[in-house]
């Protein structure tokens, strides 16, 4: 199971994640009793896990502990909730950092999709959440 104490889990970007993710892997592959991995994320690191997971089949098993179903509904709500924004403030300023990433890293934010991942994996999932 590979696990990050969570004092670096929540300093850590998702791309850091996954290239973290993807160290330790390679890592593990090295040695020839390891056959598979199972993968422990909380948060985005829970979301990373399951994209991780749908392109690479050494991993066997996931436990996602609070994972997004869709990042633009996350963030609408919790400027909604924390920052008491408007909505169209928020889709604004979505847009405005969507861009900016795509211009930076080529990455697009809208395609970041943890529930269409979710139903291209067959392995066993252990998903929780909490209000």
């Amino acid at each position: 199971m590979i696990r990050r104490p969570r004092e670096s889990t929540q300093s850590r970007s998702s791309a850091a994640s996954d290239v973290y993710k993807r160290q330790v892997v390679a890592y593990l592959r090295q040695d020839s009793q390891i056959t598979q991995v199972g993968i422990w994320g909380r948060s985005m690191g829970a979301v990373t896990a399951l994209l991780y997971a749908e392109q690479d089949p050494f991993i066997c098993a996931l436990v996602l502990d609070s994972p997004f179903s869709n990042l633009k509904e996350l963030a609408t709500e919790i400027g909604k909730e924390n920052a008491m924004l408007p909505s169209v403030v928020i889709a604004g300023g979505f847009d405005i950092i969507r861009n900016s990433i795509q211009t930076r890293i080529g990455a697009d934010l809208s395609l970041l999709n943890p529930k269409n991942a979710a139903g291209a994996i067959n392995i066993p999932c252990l998903l929780y959440t909490s209000d």
